[in-house]
């Protein structure tokens, strides 16, 4: 795996060299970029549900994390699922219960930075949701949702002829 990323980051630096338009452009219409900017969006609901509740229905900041996570995987799902992943093989209802559950390991590590920073270390809770956002839901989640929730579609190798 190491070796795999190694070569990969020394094929786009030269890519970088050789065109960088080309493959700054090529970026941007990966499923890497697109899926960013829908973690991006679904960011503004999940802040935005957790802000509602923390600031109109006074819940504990730790304890409206894990809900605007819910609000947020749920856009973040259909996003990549309608834009980022359009070679992905499998079923709705299949990639989203894959989805769950990444979504419910990552939600409860994430609930667990949100208290550490905002109960006990005094960060405000806003700053110690993004910090928890862009831990958990950056890399990791790009990861579990190449290769676990929707994975490539690889053509199948036709039989071998015998003779």
């Amino acid at each position: 795996m190491l070796a795999h990323t190694h070569e990969t980051c020394r094929r786009v630096w030269a890519d970088l060299r050789r065109d960088p338009k080309g493959t700054i452009q090529a970026f941007l219409r990966s499923w890497v970029s697109i899926s960013l900017a829908a973690s991006f969006i679904a960011t503004f609901f999940d802040l935005a549900v957790v802000i509602a509740l923390v600031q109109l229905r006074h819940f504990n900041a730790a304890a409206a994390a894990p809900l605007g996570v819910v609000v947020g995987a749920t856009v973040n799902f259909a996003i990549n699922k309608i834009w980022s992943f359009k070679d992905s093989i499998g079923r709705l209802h299949h990639q989203y219960l894959r989805f769950l559950g990444g979504t419910a390991i990552a939600a409860a590590a994430h609930a667990a930075f949100v208290h550490v920073f905002t109960n006990l270390l005094g960060v405000n809770y806003v700053i110690s949701k993004i910090i928890a956002d862009l831990l958990v839901f950056t890399v990791g989640n790009l990861v579990i949702l190449r290769l676990v929730v929707f994975p490539k579609n690889v053509p199948a190798v036709p039989p071998t002829q015998a003779g």
